[in-house]
């Protein structure tokens, strides 16, 4: 399944500063109501730390907890690969369109994450390309939507070191893995533990700090939009934003202008325009829903 979530219907991402006004996603959306631990840390990981990694994934998927990591190079990769390794559920949160893998090296990690059951979140519309210059704003998604942060490794100028800041300011748990003071990664480390991180030296460090795990919101079935046999059309931006939010499931005008913040006018307009085209049918009681004939 593939769409676009109502955000409000997200408990987490609502207690958090600047949440993200729209979350696209592919995949297993229910994870979101799981116990979601983050794990992050530095692309170019030390020997020690790809070990480490797969050691607390394991023990963490095995308790329970869903994994999420931002799908780079490095640890990210290794969170995600030891998740499914282990028969765990894991989430991928992009900086760009989700049908838009980023960086293309992990494309095949991304579908074995569908494959397994797994989720792809970005609070970037399908299409979009991956600019650079999102990645602070989509470290606040990895924190937001978990109860807890482990950082592996990290720089003291570093994304996971951004991540670890968000997750001091949601109230967020964060953890760190102690290093060697003749590494590199000390400087981080010190950083992170400036900021409040704990540092753990077993996985069960973090597994005791929750107790019993258990579902942490409930995701309201008619606020997600199964897009999967939707047509992939190139359409004006402003068509496009309204055509994203029509699915199989009849909605309305006002429902629309509450998603997309448009004037009904303007909606009235496009939608005229999508159903002449082809792109949508207009319902009874004036609803709309995606034409795939």
């Amino acid at each position: 399944m593939e769409g676009k979530i109502d955000i409000s219907k997200i408990k987490q991402l609502q207690d958090i500063k600047n949440p993200p006004k729209n979350l696209y996603y592919k995949g297993n959306v229910e994870l979101l109501n799981q116990s979601i631990i983050a794990v992050v840390g530095s692309r170019k990981c030390s020997k020690y730390s790809k070990s480490i990694c797969k050691m607390f994934v394991k023990e963490l998927v095995e308790a329970g907890f869903v994994i999420a990591s931002g799908l780079a190079l490095g640890i990210d990769e290794i969170a995600h690969r030891a998740c499914i390794e282990n028969g765990g559920k894991t989430i991928a949160i992009l900086a760009g369109g989700i049908d838009k893998i980023y960086p293309e090296e992990n494309t095949e990690l991304s579908e074995d994450i569908l494959n397994t059951g797994g989720l792809l979140i970005s609070e970037k519309n399908f299409g979009e390309e991956t600019n650079k210059m999102n990645f602070p704003k989509r470290n606040r998604i990895i924190s937001g939507i978990s109860i807890g942060v482990l950082v592996i490794e990290a720089k003291y100028r570093s994304g996971s070191n951004i991540t670890a800041r968000y997750a001091i300011e949601q109230n967020r748990k964060l953890f760190a893995i102690p290093h060697n003071i003749g590494t590199s990664a000390i400087g981080g480390m010190r950083r992170l533990l400036k900021i409040g991180a704990k540092i753990v030296y077993n996985p069960q460090e973090i597994i005791k700090e929750y107790g019993k795990i258990e579902k942490r919101v409930t995701i309201d079935e008619n606020q997600i939009y199964n897009y999967s046999v939707k047509k992939r059309v190139k359409l004006e931006q402003d068509l496009l934003d309204i055509y994203n939010i029509i699915g199989e499931k009849p909605i309305d005008i006002n429902y629309i202008a509450r998603m997309t913040g448009k004037q009904i006018q303007t909606i009235n307009y496009s939608l005229v325009d999508l159903e002449i085209r082809g792109y949508i049918k207009k319902l009874p009681g004036n609803k709309y829903v995606i034409n795939n004939d």
